[in-house]
């Protein structure tokens, strides 16, 4: 490496030095990738004959990923066999921003982890934060500002990646060896951050005797050690048992009261059952809590989905389904399906239509999901929950929002991400980090900022002071859209959600049983990187689960209308 160039970068350290940082000893791993060739392979056939071919590392490529056009990592259980039959590197990928399908990937031995726009996008706009992980990153690009973004990776908040792959540099670079400190300041214009582009300045260590990236292209600059951000994690692994009768009920109040529920509107403790409706529904949704909620539409599905470990259902009418019809299921459907289920039984109406969500409680229903999904009867106005027994749930796409539903009576708030039931999990990512970004900016504010960030938010001052003291919703929080992989689900629990909706697609796939028992087992247990693992190998994905696929116009690069 000393022959070959390697120089001291940031005046701190060497790369090929493995003892200053982990950073340091990841990036001088990469070095050994450098000159060679990494394959694509999807069977251990092909495995091998890279191998014997001279590779000097392969990436896994699941098959059914391929042909169906799925994008998520591969099985699991794929890359494992693939590492018993080679003896060189293998890589894997995992989604722009999905942390947890790195930790996955991490946990079950991979050699490099590759963050790849190719295979799709989980979070628009953040990228994983590689120093949480002893796996070395490999990271695109595609010109020299987005290049210089990834190696320090400003935007995030976080990351320096330890490899950088390349499919094109437009900038010869040849063209900006500089002789003073002037003209590196135009290049600026290629919106890479300035630290990064200070590495171009510095004389002696890049543009004038190199003529080419502070590093090559498998090798890494050393850094001092960054600040990194640590993921909002959930609160509590508390689960509660499945019980509506009032003598448990009590049973969970009493762990609800140790778990810091506190007052609503000032008036009574949520704890309190005995103080009013509200606070009964509030601490009836409390037993939700670490839960998955499969949405059905036959028998069968509710069947397989209480068998799997879901806490609760949601029916929706097959002909609501497939004719595209904006109601509420068939009263007699639901009647139906509490007959074959014990677990609770949630049925939706359309926004501000309070006559379907009367005719829901007459039937019995557990819970109404009064549903922007569903449909809108009344465009300005919502239903006034408080004046039903039946606990309601509501949906938000920010905190303001969440806030209002709450003030009109919700004590459930699910966060809504993609409508379409395609899989895309980007607009739900979004939306929850939306969520818990506010109510982290709003727990370091003073009073005066809480008054005027309530007015901003358009939400109840009262409901938004009780929000900052918690540090999270006052209510359930749960998360629905684009939610079809274990790894999805926890990914939306390290979040900071209380539990996750899950689509009726999942039945779509060749073993429902084991995906809802995947998903249910990835809520349960979403900070043990090896259940994850386990749950999610082997389990089966075609065209019906094939999500969403990002061409050139929809790189992670080009959304929100400016670089990242």
């Amino acid at each position: 490496m000393a022959e070959d160039g390697a120089v001291t970068l940031y005046n701190t350290t060497l790369i090929t030095d493995p003892n200053q940082t982990s950073f340091s000893f990841k990036a001088g791993l990469s070095q050994t990738l450098r000159g060679g060739t990494i394959l694509h392979v999807s069977t251990q056939q092909q495995a091998k004959i890279a191998e014997q071919a001279g590779a000097r590392a392969i990436t896994v490529s699941d098959p059914k990923t391929r042909h169906a056009g799925i994008s998520r990592m591969p099985d699991p259980s794929l890359v494992k066999e693939i590492k018993r039959v080679v003896s060189i590197p293998v890589l894997a990928r995992a989604r722009v921003g999905h942390f947890v399908e790195a930790q996955i990937l991490e946990a079950i031995g991979v050699d490099y982890v590759d963050e790849s726009e190719v295979l799709g996008v989980a979070d628009e706009k953040n990228f994983i934060n590689k120093h949480n992980f002893r796996t070395p990153f490999v990271c695109g690009a595609r010109n020299l500002g987005e290049a210089l973004r990834r190696i320090r990776e400003d935007y995030a908040d976080t990351s320096w990646h330890q490899s950088l792959e390349m499919s094109a540099l437009p900038l010869d670079m040849k063209d900006h060896t500089f002789q003073d400190n002037t003209r590196p300041l135009a290049l600026i214009k290629v919106q890479s951050p300035y630290i990064s582009t200070h590495i171009i300045v510095v004389p002696g260590i890049f543009w004038n005797p190199l003529s080419k990236l502070p590093f090559p292209p498998k090798q890494t600059p050393p850094l001092i050690q960054p600040t990194t951000h640590q993921s909002l994690h959930h609160r509590s692994e508390q689960s509660y048992t499945q019980t509506h009768s009032l003598t448990h009920f009590h049973k969970h109040i009493a762990l609800m009261a140790e778990d810091g529920a506190v007052t609503l509107y000032n008036t009574t403790l949520i704890t309190d059952p005995n103080q009013t409706s509200f606070s009964f529904k509030a601490g009836l949704s409390q037993t939700l809590r670490g839960g998955t909620i499969l949405h059905v539409s036959t028998q069968q599905q509710a069947k397989i989905a209480e068998q799997a470990g879901a806490r609760a259902i949601t029916v929706s009418d097959p002909k609501t389904r497939d004719a595209g019809i904006s109601r509420m299921p068939d009263p007699s459907l639901v009647k139906e399906m509490k007959r074959v289920v014990s677990i609770p039984v949630l049925a939706r109406a359309r926004v501000g239509h309070f006559v379907e969500a009367q005719i829901l409680e007459a039937i019995g229903v557990d819970y109404v999901d009064e549903s922007e999904v569903l449909g809108v009867a009344d465009e300005k106005n919502f239903i006034n929950k408080h004046n039903f027994r039946t606990p309601f749930v509501c949906g938000a796409r920010n905190l303001g929002e969440a806030l209002r539903r709450i003030r009109e009576g919700a004590v459930m708030i699910r966060t809504q991400g993609d409508l379409e039931g395609s899989g895309n999990i980007v607009e739900t990512v979004k939306n929850v980090r939306s969520v818990m970004g506010d109510i982290r900016v709003l727990s370091n504010m003073d009073e005066d900022e809480v008054f005027a960030f309530s007015k901003k938010i358009e939400a109840p001052y009262d409901l938004v002071v009780q929000t900052k003291q918690l540090g999270r919703l006052p209510v359930v929080h749960f998360v629905a859209g684009g939610v079809v992989t274990p790894a999805d689900a926890a990914l939306m629990m390290q979040l900071g959600c209380d539990g996750v909706f899950v689509g009726s697609e999942v039945f779509d796939c060749p073993n429902p049983f084991k995906r809802i028992r995947g998903i249910v087992q990835a809520v349960r247990h979403y900070n043990d990187t090896h259940v994850l693992a386990e749950t999610s190998s082997g389990l089966g994905l075609d065209e019906e689960m094939a999500g969403l696929n990002l061409g050139d116009d929809h790189r992670i690069e080009s959304f929100g209308g400016a670089p990242v």
